[in-house]
């Protein structure tokens, strides 16, 4: 018989009728939750008003299921792709900007999730590193253009203050690294997974290297994918408290 899954415990099948499950009963569940496959098509034999030998076919894909895919694994990481996604498509004219939020979002709502089953500050450290990288980007490139307009208006052009100012945002763009730091330890920690870590590695040389002209955007790409590649292989999560 072929269904669809509506409700945890609960298969509307093609014969109009409903019957009830246990999770125990789907045989090729592996690291999803129920969450993950409501709205999912299944193959499964009946046995009265109950299913048995349950087989998911065809998984429902939607934003509704990724947002409230719980805890799981799978959920956590079809949130990062979407994250890593939106870093990619954020480089798009105009509209870039738009993927890169929803992107955040969604990564916001993985470390949320990762955070709760690890114990471990993943998203303060998260927050805290963006928030001190953008803040000393947005220092450094008006202090940077400031100068040289008043270069142009045939003034003093880099002043004693601007130089300062561009070393305080370097500084606070520093601080942000270190917290980046904290937050790519922990994740290769708690999901066991190191090219979390070559991923920071990739991206604070793309940080150094960044107004080298072609060599930065290479490291800023090369760190997209190995961080990709590290949710790929994530398969465990491991308590903070534990470790």
């Amino acid at each position: 018989m072929q269904g669809k899954i509506l409700a945890d415990g609960l298969i509307g099948a093609n014969d109009g009728n409903r019957y009830s499950f246990s999770v125990q009963d789907v045989r090729n569940l592996g690291s999803k939750t129920m969450s993950d496959v409501i709205n999912a098509e299944v193959d499964f034999e009946i046995d009265g008003t109950n299913a048995k030998s349950i087989f998911i076919t065809k998984n429902s894909i939607s934003i509704g299921n990724i947002v409230q895919g719980g805890d799981s694994i799978s959920s956590i990481k079809t949130k990062a792709y979407i994250y890593v996604a939106g870093i990619f498509l954020g480089v798009i004219p105009v509209v870039g900007w738009i993927f890169g939020i929803i992107g955040s979002v969604f990564m916001i709502l993985a470390l949320l999730s990762l955070g709760r089953m690890s114990k471990a500050p993943l998203l303060r450290n998260f927050w805290i590193s963006w928030g001190l990288v953008l803040l000393g980007g947005m220092i450094v490139g008006f202090s940077v253009a400031g100068g040289f307009i008043m270069g142009l208006d045939s003034r003093s052009g880099f002043s004693f203050g601007m130089v300062a100012f561009i070393v305080f945002g370097a500084l606070i763009c520093l601080g942000g690294l270190v917290f980046s730091y904290f937050y790519y330890r922990d994740l290769a920690e708690v999901t066991n997974e190191k090219f979390f870590l070559y991923a920071f590695i990739c991206r604070a040389v793309a940080i150094f290297t960044l107004f080298i002209p072609i060599l930065g955007i290479i490291f800023i790409i090369v760190a997209n994918i190995v961080e990709l590649i590290a949710w790929i292989k994530f398969k465990e999560i491991k308590k903070k408290e534990a470790l």
